[in-house]
């Protein structure tokens, strides 16, 4: 990843190239042995709900540092900003960084006559005009101290093939890696070693035996002084004079170093053909005496953004905690959990630990609009821990707040907020119940079932009255929509202390009631379901199973009713719609026998690919263009897409498709129209020992001040009428400003093509979400059931009757069962 800040022009792609190489993240599955918990570990266990805070509980004190970027030269015509993957070492933050301006039309016909004749200047006039051009187009990297003042910058020159390498030295000195230039007409790089002084000039040069086909990424220099090198496919070792002691290939992809002492791993993508597209996540541990990678590797369950090798071992960063790794014993350690900080952890990937009592943190948290180009400068904070003796929060209760698959960041500041109150008697901490620190394996099991299982455990947990005091993101999930477990949200709505419906979408509140009482509310939502070209509606707003795979057979040849797509996946977007209506949770009953579940399965086999979503991927050829579900709409290829409607311009593509034609919001079979998908839900469970406070954070974050601010850090609308009608109006202002902005600059053509979003428009977004009466939401542990069941039916070995009578029996087990 990295962040680009545009205003003027998408970025160039020479700006794209320089930052790529440092840009490679992971994230996919393997395995590997079970380990046990470390003693470490288990001190740094999350507390439970009901308890009361201990002095002797960790806590570290926290210092937050802005890291403010250069001021825009006011003198010059800005375009825009790239900031790079950042990296924290001993002693600096480092990023790459781009600004680009306005080149003056004579200077950069200067540089056109340059570049097409080369000779007609002189070395001296070549280089001072490409010094004058870097000016305009600065590429650099940035060095900040760890108190955030800013230290210096290393420019690309000329004459230097590439922007400098940094690491740190033993001896606590930035250091560089870099190449040189050579004589045409061979322009072969030789490579050197530099000391950086505070203002950035590379002093104490040092070459170094790298070979000119090397593309080296990253340096790390171990205790013995010898310094390691690594780039893509390849590692080097390097003795203190640059002499080379040791080099190998590997049929890995290198993503980073992993030096622990004198010890060298890498960190690697593992090729795995038998998944066309995937790649594995691996350790592998490269030998400097033998000179060679060892032959057998460390497989990982998990993604890893980032592995920060320190001079006290090696550390990454998770959802709640910062986790210590023993490579040499495939085992992992928590040294903090978030909640022990006063710290909103969104945007945090590095730390720099210098003891288990003192380590930075670096967060970067960006902003930006797809749809616009247009982007807000990064928010990057470091933050400096230090523990404290005493807990200073202790005597206050602990409220447990639990989530999946993380906490919003609009939601984790107000947590921030809270605990930072001293007049509050409470505390409140996160456990995330998707979160694994451990990288190991514990046991080989799907994606979908550990999901199913995971699920199931938060469902039992309120169920044996053990649960946490607050639920977050748990709304798509059928199962949670009982009063056995959850609080009804109504009273507290219309209750004293409530909130004014006439404010909100009340229809979407209405749409996630289950028998009339609210488990769940909607914070932020989309709006899912199908898109059907009108061509084909016959004037339907709805259509049945039926109607939809007879929709079919009235298209003419060269189009299809949907994008290809797996017939598994398409049971599974079909369900989320209907799903629920075939389970009776309150009685503990199931109705897969329906007539309506057997058309569900009828039109999956009809309208579904047996191909897997990467054999179709891979089946379209990149050099024709891979156009997304909707531009196939647009072009008249397919009759309906399955579609996520997330903002006003989602909206607007799909409906204008062109040509005079227009999409009907049609929703999923089964349903009147679209239906609602929660993109940010509160449940309070039943026997919460802290409703007041749960209540508070979900009135504060329907404020149309959080909810319009929520617009802007996530892809959603917000379910407060005005924070949506200024969502709206900011959308109409942009999509009015499109002319103007490509007057000025031609490279923004392409905003040309985005519909118009006016009066008429909004008005027909808001009646499309005022038309929503349907929720989506799955029993992950039932459809588990239903797709194992349902495959077999798919590939032929069994009759439609038989997958139907065994999902009936399996499924009612289940439910039964999990009560």
């Amino acid at each position: 990843m990295f962040y680009v800040r545009c205003v003027m022009k998408r970025i160039p792609i020479k700006a794209i190239a320089l930052l790529m190489s440092c840009c490679l993240l992971l994230s996919l599955p393997a395995c590997a042995k079970k380990k046990e918990k470390s003693s470490e570990s288990q001190a740094h266990e999350a507390p439970k709900s009901g308890k009361t805070v201990q002095e002797s509980d960790p806590f570290y004190q926290t210092e937050k540092i802005k890291i403010e970027l250069p001021p825009i030269d006011p003198e010059k015509e800005y375009q825009c900003r790239v900031v790079g993957v950042p990296q924290l070492l001993d002693d600096a933050v480092v990023f790459e960084y781009i600004c680009q301006y306005a080149v003056p039309a004579d200077l950069q016909a200067k540089v056109d006559r340059f570049y097409a004749n080369p000779d007609s200047f002189s070395p001296e006039e070549g280089e001072a005009l490409m010094n004058e051009y870097a000016e305009y187009d600065s590429q650099c990297k940035l060095v900040y101290n760890l108190d955030g003042s800013y230290r210096c910058k290393l420019d690309l020159k000329v004459g230097l093939n590439d922007l400098p390498i940094l690491f740190s030295g033993n001896d606590g000195k930035l250091m560089a890696l870099r190449s040189k230039m050579g004589e045409p007409p061979e322009y072969s790089r030789s490579y050197f070693i530099y000391e950086v002084d505070a203002s950035g000039n590379l002093i104490n040069e040092k070459p170094i035996a790298l070979s000119d086909g090397d593309t080296p990424h990253e340096c790390f220099q171990l205790s013995n002084g010898n310094i390691v090198c690594h780039g893509g496919t390849r590692i080097s070792v390097f003795d203190q004079n640059g002499k080379k002691i040791a080099n190998d290939v590997t049929n890995d992809l290198i993503q980073s170093l992993i030096c622990q002492g004198d010890k060298i791993y890498c960190y690697a993508l593992k090729d795995t053909p038998e998944e066309e597209s995937s790649f594995a996540p691996e350790i592998i541990e490269f030998d400097a005496a033998a000179g060679k990678f060892k032959s057998e590797s460390i497989a990982l369950s998990r993604e890893v953004p980032f592995f920060c090798s320190g001079r006290n071992g090696v550390y990454y960063v998770v959802n709640n905690t910062v986790e210590k790794l023993d490579p040499q014993n495939n085992s992992n350690s928590t040294l903090l959990r978030w909640d022990e900080t006063d710290i909103n952890p969104t945007g945090v990937s590095l730390c720099n630990v210098l003891s288990d009592d003192e380590m930075y943190a670096l967060s970067v948290v960006e902003t930006w609009d797809m749809h616009f180009s247009t982007t807000i400068d990064p928010d990057i904070t470091l933050y400096h821990m230090t523990r404290a003796e005493k807990n200073p929060h202790a005597g206050k209760k602990i409220i447990e707040l639990a989530s999946f698959q993380g906490v919003p960041s609009i939601l984790m500041e107000q947590i921030v907020d809270y605990n930072k109150d001293p007049q509050k008697n409470s505390r409140i901490v996160v456990k995330d119940y998707s979160d694994e620190p451990t990288i190991f394996p514990q046991k080989e099991v799907s994606e979908e079932k550990r999901l199913s299982e995971t699920i199931d455990k938060v469902y039992l947990d309120l169920k044996a009255h053990t649960g946490p005091d607050i639920l977050v993101n748990f709304g798509e999930y059928s199962q949670f929509n009982s009063g056995e477990i959850l609080t009804d949200l109504n009273t507290l709505i219309d209750g004293e202390g409530g909130i004014n419906r006439e404010d909100y979408f009340d229809n979407l509140f209405r749409a996630c009631e289950k028998d009339g009482k609210l488990y769940q509310i909607p914070i932020l939502f989309s709006a899912d379901g199908m898109v059907l070209n009108e061509k084909y509606a016959d004037g339907k707003t709805s259509w049945t199973y039926e109607e939809m795979v007879n929709t079919k057979d009235k298209l003419p040849g060269n189009m299809t009713l949907l994008p290809e797509t797996p017939k598994a996946r398409l049971l599974e977007e079909l369900l989320r719609s209907t799903g629920d209506k075939f389970i009776d949770y309150e009685n503990e009953k199931v109705s897969f026998d329906d007539p309506q579940f057997k058309s569900i399965l009828e039109a999956c086999m009809r309208l579904g690919s047996d191909r897997t979503e990467n054999q179709i991927f891979w089946a379209e050829d990149p050099r024709d263009g891979v156009l997304e579900p909707k531009e196939k709409l647009q072009q008249g290829m397919v009759a309906a897409i399955t579609c996520k409607i997330s903002d006003p311009m989602d909206f607007a593509e799909v409906r204008d498709l062109g040509g005079g034609s227009s999409g009907v919001m049609i929703g999923a079979p089964g349903c009147d129209g679209m239906s609602m998908q929660y993109v940010t839900s509160i449940a309070i469970p039943k026997d919460s020992s802290a409703k007041d406070e749960a209540w508070e954070f979900i009135r504060f974050l329907l404020q149309k001040e959080q909810q319009t601010q929520g617009t802007i850090s996530n892809y959603a609308f917000p379910v407060h009428r005005g924070a949506c009608q200024d969502l709206m109006e900011r959308f109409k202002t942009n999509s009015a400003n499109v002319k103007t902005r490509v007057e000025k600059d031609p490279t923004l053509e392409y905003l040309l093509a985005l519909p118009d979003i006016d009066d008429t428009m909004v008005k027909s977004a808001t009646e499309m979400i005022e038309s929503i009466h349907t929720v989506r939401s799955l029993d992950r542990t039932v459809f588990l059931i239903v797709s194992e069941e349902a495959a077999a039916y798919f590939s032929g070995q069994i009759s439609l009757d038989t997958a139907v009578n065994n999902i009936q029996n399996r499924t009612a087990t289940v439910v039964k069962e999990r009560g």
